[in-house]
């Protein structure tokens, strides 16, 4: 049974101890392709930047601010180029400690040399639509219409694209030698232009939103969380929006469960270290070698152990917890396994329904609930009717989010599973809880779909006939 992306992404991002998040999405973060033009220039014994300041305190100008503002260069940059020139005896200070004036030997270097020639040079690089920085991509940056569906697509800031004097000079500079018509080493990039073109692409990852107001979302991109984007990220509307909408939706899910089901009320249990080990020994025996037993074994076991940890009391689970459980029931079903999927395949994925077969192949009978459309849709498939081979299908007449499973008639999983249009695009979520020690394990989770997929109708007033009738 293979893990989901997102479950491989919250076992490797999580520590030990971690609150489990609220939810884990697919994101696609905006990135900016830019053809700039670069004025070079031939390279010098000192460098360009060095040269130019050194003739600058030559015409004058004494201290980093004027320098500064003569070259049109960070005064940040500035301050630590006349360091090293005071360090190499170029220059050193002046009559106050902020300015600089010219020694003998700085006065020599810019005397022997005249003014290097200038020409203009194409560069491509590209551009972290978060921190605005030059970046290396080595994963491969799609359009927006070539985005799967259902995937956030996380806003840059700020929403317009970077201007030219935004853009870090070196980073330019290391995009063009890395690139196939490399600059050549005789040249060097004194200032950038005018932006000839910019083109929006996308990286795909994952964003892990956590529980709170102050809580840090954790945005992965090609497998590693970038800390640098949680800040300008974290406090933007649009994310607090779909942080809102499915804290909304859990509140919803626990008020219908509470109100179906009492004894929720005082559902109390928080073991993350439990879960984060649930998810980590799913993921290693996922990976583990099919051709090796003993070792696919041997991860099976952790993984059901692990498991079972999770139900040790009743208490309230999040899409995290459900995929896990729903893996464990696969594997550890001896005798039935009811599935109550009205929406299917968005409750739990079609990746997870993989180990259906295996369980049937056991002797255990399955059944799988679910609305008569998608009944069809799985006999007319045949990738679908060779999962679900064996297994019993039972159209249901309600279509609703209340989705779960009841494993041996011991414990059901009942929950919410719900799909959303934000401002960022299309968000699944699912809410919902264990319940053990139930009477009628099986009956309870029929009665969750019917009760949470039943249409409420309003019947319209009579008309009273003592009234008169109104005319026309």
């Amino acid at each position: 049974m293979q893990a989901s992306e997102i479950l491989r992404v919250a076992a490797a991002l999580l520590n030990v101890g971690d609150e489990i998040p609220i939810a884990a999405l697919p994101a696609a973060l905006p990135h900016y392709l830019m053809r700039v033009t670069a004025i070079c220039v031939e390279r010098r014994q000192l460098g360009v930047l060095r040269e130019f300041l050194l003739r600058g305190l030559a015409i004058g100008l004494s201290t980093a601010d004027e320098l500064s503002g003569f070259l049109g260069v960070r005064v940040e940059e500035v301050r630590t180029e006349l360091c090293l020139l005071e360090e190499d005896f170029f220059v050193t200070r002046g009559g106050s400690p902020s300015a600089y004036m010219l020694m003998e030997k700085g006065t020599a270097a810019i005397s022997v040399q005249g003014l290097p020639q200038t020409t203009e040079r194409e560069a491509a690089c590209y551009v972290n639509g978060v921190t605005r920085r030059v970046e290396q991509v080595s994963s491969e940056l799609l359009p927006r219409r070539q985005l799967p569906a259902g995937m956030l697509v996380l806003p840059a800031v700020p929403a317009r694209a970077p201007r030219v004097d935004e853009l870090e000079v070196a980073g330019v500079k290391t995009s063009m030698l890395l690139a196939r018509n490399a600059l050549p080493r005789i040249l060097e990039i004194t200032r950038l232009g005018r932006v000839m073109r910019t083109t929006a692409l996308f990286a795909t990852g994952h964003l892990l939103l956590r529980k709170g107001v102050h809580g840090v979302p954790l945005i992965c991109i090609n497998g590693a969380a970038d800390t640098d984007l949680a800040k300008p990220m974290g406090s933007h509307p649009a994310l607090n929006s779909v942080k809102a909408l499915l804290e909304k939706n859990e509140k919803q899910a626990r008020l219908h469960l509470t109100q179906l089901r009492p004894a929720l009320r005082q559902a109390k249990w928080d073991k993350p270290e439990a879960v984060h080990a649930a998810l980590t020994r799913f993921v290693a025996w996922s990976d583990a070698d099919a051709e090796d037993a003993v070792a696919n074994s041997l991860a099976q076991a952790a993984f059901i152990r692990s498991a079972q940890a999770l139900l040790e009391a009743t208490h309230w689970i999040s899409g995290f917890e459900v995929q896990v459980l729903f893996a464990a029931a696969l594997v550890a079903a001896k005798k039935s396994l009811l599935i109550v999927v009205p929406q299917f395949p968005d409750c739990f994925g079609t990746r997870a329904f993989g180990g259906v077969q295996a369980a049937v192949r056991r002797g255990v009978k399955v059944e799988l609930a679910l609305s008569p459309a998608n009944a069809r849709a799985i006999e007319n498939d045949p990738t679908y009717r060779a999962i679900f081979q064996g297994a019993e299908l039972i159209p249901m007449s309600t279509v609703g989010e209340w989705c779960g499973f009841c494993v041996d008639s011991k414990y059901v999983v009942a929950g919410a599973s719900r799909g959303d249009t934000t401002v960022l695009g299309r968000c699944d979520s699912f809410f919902g809880a264990v319940l053990m020690n139930e009477e009628k394990p099986e009956a309870l989770i029929r009665d969750f779909a019917k009760k949470g997929g039943a249409v409420v109708t309003t019947k319209s007033r009579k008309r009273n006939a003592s009234s008169p009738a109104r005319g026309i």
